[in-house]
């Protein structure tokens, strides 16, 4: 039996290794809806890494019909309050109308919260309910969500914050350019790329096995083609032996 399924997104590109420590799901006629984020717990100067993934458990393909109805969100409440709203106009697919998703396939998008509110403010310390909430083409809705804890720096323990991996900025913000630098705990294959806040890739910073210690690089605010990039908020990714290490961000004022 099919089903017409209407979304709306912007994408982030997944790694197929990358691991979820907090995810939840439900299953509602065959198709799982699953939302996840990258930790449980952040600290200051981390992002909140979010997927929404659909899988297809029936028998028979689902085709996804994307036009101007489309709808996905996500939203990040503490308690009855709305802190952060994010809702992107496209479908999972950039330029495809149609899209069918066969027996056991998934499709997915993501995205990236800086922990601030919508106007840019930190936020406090305390519990943070993250949904992934996505629209059909009747308009019913299918919300799936996890709970995240933010915490502010304690001085009395600042191990608490320490980062899995070393990965920072200099200057930020900056403008022309900046020096991106990352500490190897071991000899490895490294990836560092730069995308925009809808999560198109820009610049590929580092392709390239590096070994153990200390190593930076410098972008110079262009994309691939040597384009500049205009003022906005980037996020730069780590990527080590195929695997997510750490996303920060970075702004560029002109």
């Amino acid at each position: 039996m099919n089903k017409i399924l209407v979304v709306i997104f912007v994408l982030i590109p997944l790694m197929s290794n990358a691991q979820y420590e907090n995810e939840n799901s439900i299953t509602i006629d065959d198709i799982e809806y699953y939302m996840a984020t990258d930790e449980e717990c952040y600290a200051p100067g981390d992002s909140v890494h979010m997927i929404y993934r659909i899988t297809n458990y029936s028998n028979s393909a689902i085709i996804f019909q994307f036009n101007s109805a489309q709808r996905y969100d996500f939203i990040v409440n503490q308690e009855e309050n709305i802190i952060w709203y994010w809702s992107c106009m496209m479908g999972f697919v950039e330029w495809v109308w149609f899209l069918t998703l066969n027996p056991g396939n998934s499709t997915e998008a993501n995205h990236y919260w800086g922990i601030v509110d919508n106007w840019g403010n930190q936020i406090s310390s305390g519990i943070y309910e993250v949904t992934g909430l996505y629209t059909y083409v009747n308009y019913n809705t299918v919300p799936v969500s996890v709970n995240i804890e933010y915490l502010l720096s304690d001085a009395n323990d600042e191990s608490l914050f320490s980062p899995k991996i070393k990965l920072f900025n200099f200057p930020n913000p900056f403008n022309p350019e900046t020096v991106i630098s990352y500490q190897l705990s071991a000899d490895s294959e490294v990836e560092l790329i730069i995308y925009n806040i809808k999560g198109q890739l820009l610049k590929v910073l580092v392709n390239d096995f590096k070994n153990a210690g200390e190593h930076s690089v410098i972008w110079d605010g262009r994309d691939n083609n040597q384009i500049p990039v205009s003022s906005g908020i980037y996020f730069y990714k780590l990527n080590v032996n195929s695997k997510t290490e750490a996303v920060k961000k970075c702004l560029l004022l002109k």
